[in-house]
């Protein structure tokens, strides 16, 4: 019984001592960890980080695009809803109306 009691004291020595050090190098890692990602992270809209001319400069550099829009033209009487599909490429611009089919 003697010798029970003696090893439980020697583990609750270890446990009392390895519990703060555990602690503190998880805290530690916590705080690098966010440290780190906060400077890295980038949400939202990224092409608001450019200045106005790096922005103007891109817009007038794009060579294609495609684009696909949802139009509601409403007038006195009725409201219509088109979708319509452009596309922009060097040689080539086009504009196609998908919806409503009549019409296409």
């Amino acid at each position: 019984m003697l010798k029970l009691k003696q090893n439980f004291n020697k583990n609750k020595k270890i446990y009392i001592i390895l519990i703060p050090i555990l602690s503190i190098l998880l805290i530690i890692f916590f705080i690098n960890f966010a440290k780190n990602n906060y400077k890295t992270i980038k949400s939202g809209n990224n092409i608001s980080n450019k200045t106005l001319e790096e922005v103007d400069q891109y817009i007038l550099n794009i060579s294609s695009y495609k684009a696909t829009m949802e139009v509601t033209i409403e007038s006195n009487k009725n409201t219509n809803k088109y979708i319509l599909s452009q596309t922009h490429t060097e040689n080539e611009d086009t504009q196609e109306v998908i919806e409503p089919e009549n019409i296409r």
